[in-house]
């Protein structure tokens, strides 16, 4: 079995990653000293920082800044595509983890980076050019950053509530309910959720009901009614509807995207 690649280690400006991610692997927390855009071209891939936690869907690539501690899991396979960049390639990254829309553009190039692996050294005049470009388009897209994610709660209760509304989406508890499971009152609980997560509870639960719906989507054997009936939506009109509100997208359209890609092409 050949040994993991240590991204710190290899001398060139940028390289490109692909591997396969079994379905329910959950990785272990760490960092790197290279910024580093991450990809899934197919399966969903949730990525966690102290900051917060993501889905990944194949429409969707984060950027994690160097020395941002982070940790990954998927859900069903994945296949991952990874470029790995050193700072001074992109520079001026303010954000932890930022998350944006993987246009046609950007998936080719993301795919295409992988022609230059880790062993490449860095000495092709235009693999340096290609990496460079990507690096000024990545920039681009990073403006158009996408919020949509769940907060990382520090205090316990809060975050016994989140866990608590992350396990019932199919029928999303009442705020009493919640409120309950954190050990504290309705006006307590709204109060310091407001206050640690900067988002109101009826927004965190659409929020969470949306991604989980995004989640199931980009599964190969799950279908739009399994998506509204997984996040408690008994009408696929009002589903709809509200998928599209909030990912801009119908969600036979996301599931068609979704399932379209993958992470290795004949070179």
């Amino acid at each position: 079995m050949p040994k993991p690649i240590n991204p710190d280690e290899v001398g060139a400006l940028a390289f490109g990653l692909a591997e396969e991610i079994p379905p329910g692997i959950h990785g272990r927390w760490h960092q790197h000293a290279r910024h580093q855009l991450l990809y899934a071209a197919s399966g969903a891939l949730h990525l966690e920082t102290a900051r917060g936690r993501w889905l990944l869907p194949p429409q969707r690539a984060a950027v994690i800044g160097t020395g941002v501690n982070h940790r990954v899991h998927s859900v069903g396979r994945v296949q991952l595509a990874t470029v790995y960049l050193r700072p001074r390639l992109l520079r001026d990254v303010q954000q932890d983890v930022t998350v944006f829309a993987v246009v046609p553009l950007a998936r080719e190039m993301i795919l295409g980076a992988q022609a230059w692996d880790a062993t490449w050294g860095g000495r092709d005049k235009v693999g340096v050019a290609f990496f460079t470009a990507l690096a000024g388009l990545t920039r681009q897209w990073m403006s158009q950053a996408l919020p949509w994610h769940l907060p990382a709660l520090q205090q316990a209760g809060l975050q016994r509530a989140l866990d608590h509304i992350l396990a019932h989406l199919d029928a999303p508890p009442t705020l009493a309910a919640v409120s309950r499971v954190a050990g504290m009152g309705q006006r307590t609980f709204a109060r310091a959720l407001e206050r640690e997560a900067q988002v109101g509870f009826r927004a965190l639960v659409h929020q969470a009901r949306m991604l989980k719906a995004m989640e199931v989507l980009a599964q190969p054997n799950h279908g739009v009614t399994d998506a509204a009936y997984a996040v408690g939506f008994a009408s696929l009109g009002a589903f709809t509807r509200a998928f599209t509100a909030f990912t801009g997208e119908l969600p036979k359209d996301f599931r068609r995207h979704a399932s379209a890609t993958t992470a290795t092409r004949a070179r």
